[in-house]
């Protein structure tokens, strides 16, 4: 599969000033070129920095866990895949990734051609374009982890990968 595209979110841990970079790296294997447009960043908004903390957003943008649901950054990631082949398959994966302080584990729901299908991380959906309906809207949502404490000042990254294989 050929990369198209890296995109980096920013989003701040509340407790400690801290920086989370949350990326998304996209891969489409494709009979033609298909834009992934990002509408709205994936954004847990501020989280309690202790080893174990756990961060659940809804696809409704509620937040609950060891975050801060007053903060005003949350949100659902809104991704947008255009120009699919008409009429055509196609496989789409999303996968939450691990760095050394933060796991993020993703869920959500994918549309196209007035069909839509939920998801968990790293499961593999069939997808169907239909007539002139060529675009796929995906929300994304999820689970995000600390797997060790956090230092005040420090970045950490993760994100999550979305995988398109075209029929």
């Amino acid at each position: 599969m050929e990369e198209i595209n890296t995109m980096q979110f920013t989003t701040k841990f509340k407790s400690l000033s801290t920086i989370l970079l949350l990326w998304t790296t996209w891969f489409v294997n494709a009979q033609q070129p298909s834009d992934i447009i990002e509408i709205t960043p994936l954004n847990f908004g501020d989280i309690t920095a202790e080893s174990g903390s756990i961060c659940t957003l809804n696809m409704n943008g509620d937040i609950s866990g060891s975050c801060d649901a007053s903060s005003a950054d949350i949100s659902v990631g809104r991704i947008q895949i255009e120009n699919l082949p008409k009429n055509s398959e196609f496989f789409l994966t999303i996968s939450g990734n691990n760095s050394s302080a933060l796991s993020l584990n993703v869920s959500g729901q994918v549309t196209a051609a007035s069909v839509t299908t939920a998801f968990t991380d790293s499961e593999q959906l069939s997808i169907r374009s239909r007539g002139s309906n060529n675009v796929a809207d995906i929300i994304i949502a999820g689970e995000l982890t600390t797997t060790q404490g956090l230092s005040n000042g420090q970045n950490y990254q993760v994100g999550y990968t979305i995988s398109i294989e075209i029929q």
